[in-house]
């Protein structure tokens, strides 16, 4: 009995880790915001288990952007930004708009607080244009 608890274990733990690394690859192109011009852009960010999706938020044309972060998991995330001083948490199954001020150009990470240790980040960029094409750095 053992033995067949073990392995059923076992094939439950590699289950878990493979669908863990394949949610951190189901979408890994940007976050291009939208509404171009006056105002601020849009943006949305899924928050799951423990993973950003998408890992990357690219606002172009603009300095200000809406985000709207949607936790889709079953633990609480952080949005923290502290080179713009940004650091608000969702609860799992809800949803929250943020609007973040940036300068002309530039980069900043973005962490889960809860866990940044196990690759919850990503980034911000600000820029003229989107010279990247999309990729990410």
């Amino acid at each position: 009995m053992g033995r067949i608890l073990a392995r059923v274990g076992g094939a439950l733990l590699a289950i878990g880790i493979v669908l863990a690394v394949w949610d951190m690859f189901v979408e890994a192109t940007p976050a291009t915001s939208t509404g171009e011009g006056t105002g601020a852009q849009t943006a949305t960010v899924r928050m799951r288990d423990f993973v950003f999706q998408p890992p990357a938020v690219v606002v172009v044309g603009g300095r200000r952007v809406r985000i709207v972060l949607d936790d889709q998991g079953i633990h609480p995330h952080t949005f923290t930004v502290d080179g713009l001083g940004v650091d608000v948490t969702v609860q799992p199954g809800t949803s929250r708009t943020i609007t973040v001020d940036g300068p002309p150009r530039g980069q900043f990470t973005f962490i889960c607080r809860f866990h940044q240790n196990i690759g919850m980040r990503g980034f911000i960029r600000f820029g003229p244009s989107s010279d990247s094409g999309g990729a990410l750095p």
